[in-house]
């Protein structure tokens, strides 16, 4: 079956090509030719008029024809396809009626996009596949641990100190010791909050880091910038004359030691600002 304008139109009931024919067609799209049409509207008709026939003698009745005239009423009086309106914002086709872009959440009526709700991930088993909360907890809390034993050590000697020492003698070294015992602290209780999967842990140990970075940095750049000869007196002065180590090899053995201080610092700001671990730790409490 072809049709000259290149579009076939089937009739439902007969299957013949109707496209150059008298035709019609229902609301959800369907095409019946003239005579089925025709057929089916008597049909209709004389089971309105008459009882119900049982199952047996229900059999399809030719229908007396139409007129030219009643035709054209009844396929002009065919129900029209609503035609489908278009986003405004990004042409996505809208369903009749349609007020909201399922596409891109334009609001026809309001003429404004609707905001799109974040939808959170479930959260995933206490170890999620992955090990590395409580790795990195454990050796943050041993790093504090080591210096709060350490530092708090150094802090108490420092305040019981020599009869011979006064007070502000011993202020500046007691001030420097007491802030490195904070900042042992400081690792030591969010190194524990990091194993219990609690977010706040990762949010103020990444504080800690800042801090460090900036306090430790700052002190080894101002040692960095002393000139070698005042450096290299100092130095004779502390061995009695002559020193042993040079300024050169002073300032890169202290470079080392505050780049070994600095080493976990640098890992955690880069590890916890790695996306997927900054995804993954969402979803902690």
């Amino acid at each position: 079956m072809s049709s000259s304008s290149g579009t076939e139109k089937i009739c439902t009931v007969c299957g013949e090509d109707c496209s150059n024919k008298p035709r019609t067609k229902d609301a959800r799209g369907n095409y019946y030719c003239k005579e089925c049409y025709e057929q089916a509207s008597a049909q209709r008709k004389s089971k309105a008029a008459s009882p119900p026939a049982s199952a047996t003698d229900r059999r399809l009745v030719d229908p007396a024809p139409l007129s030219a005239d009643m035709m054209d009423q009844l396929i002009a009086a065919a129900p029209v396809v609503a035609v489908t309106a278009h986003c405004s914002q990004c042409g996505f086709a809208l369903p009749p009626g349609g007020i909201i872009c399922a596409n891109c959440g334009f609001n026809e009526q309001t003429k404004s996009a609707v905001s799109k709700t974040k939808i959170k991930k479930a959260p995933r088993g206490p170890t999620g596949g992955i090990i590395w909360p409580p790795l990195v907890g454990i050796v943050s809390m041993v790093i504090g641990a080591c210096g709060v034993l350490l530092y708090g050590g150094m802090l108490v000697l420092g305040f019981i100190g020599s009869s011979n020492d006064t007070f502000s003698s011993r202020l500046t070294p007691l001030g420097t010791i007491s802030m490195l015992t904070w900042l042992a602290a400081w690792v030591l209780r969010d190194g524990w909050r990091i194993v219990k999967r609690d977010s706040a842990g990762v949010t103020w140990i990444r504080y800690w880091a800042m801090a460090k970075l900036l306090i430790y940095g700052s002190c080894l750049g101002l040692f960095m910038s002393i000139p070698i000869r005042p450096l290299q007196e100092a130095l004779n002065k502390m061995g009695h004359g002559q020193s042993q180590m040079s300024a050169s090899d002073f300032k890169a053995t202290f470079l080392l030691v505050m780049l070994w201080f600095l080493l976990w610092p640098i890992f955690v700001m880069i590890f916890f600002f790695t996306p997927r671990i900054q995804a993954d730790v969402e979803q902690w409490d």
